[in-house]
């Protein structure tokens, strides 16, 4: 299933048009909430390291991850021992410690779900993108 990784690289497209965060780059910020075993399919986990660490030109600045299932203590370990030195090291899993969010972000730029000021709404960023 390629679904995340066009998911990935489209949404990825749709930020590098803006001018400022080609120079500043991305932080990725992933809420694993609601996520399952099924959802850790290992195509999908590959397509999407291979696109990060080869192909989309983006700065990426980390991964941060939250609300992390109880079994990616046991996929996780496997998994990054699949990624570059540099992406793995970009990697922080936090849980629920969704302050720690404010050590890279401002308050406006966090969504409300992780303890930020940002109202995102899914739907109509779809509808207003290009």
């Amino acid at each position: 299933d390629n679904s995340v990784k066009h998911l990935m690289w489209y949404v990825m497209d749709v930020a590098l048009r803006d001018e400022e965060t080609q120079k500043k780059g991305v932080l990725i910020i992933n809420n694993m909430a609601g996520a399952s075993r099924d959802s850790m399919n290992r195509n999908a986990i590959q397509g999407v390291l291979h696109s990060l660490q080869n192909l989309i030109p983006v700065r990426l600045g980390g991964i941060r991850l939250f609300n992390q299932p109880w079994f990616f203590s046991w996929i996780f370990p496997v998994v990054s021992m699949f990624m570059k030195a540099k992406l793995r090291e970009r990697i922080r899993v936090l849980g629920t410690d969704y302050a720690a969010l404010g050590e890279w972000c401002e308050p406006p730029s966090i969504p409300e779900q992780l303890g930020g000021q940002l109202a995102w709404d899914h739907e109509a960023w779809i509808k207003i993108a290009p």
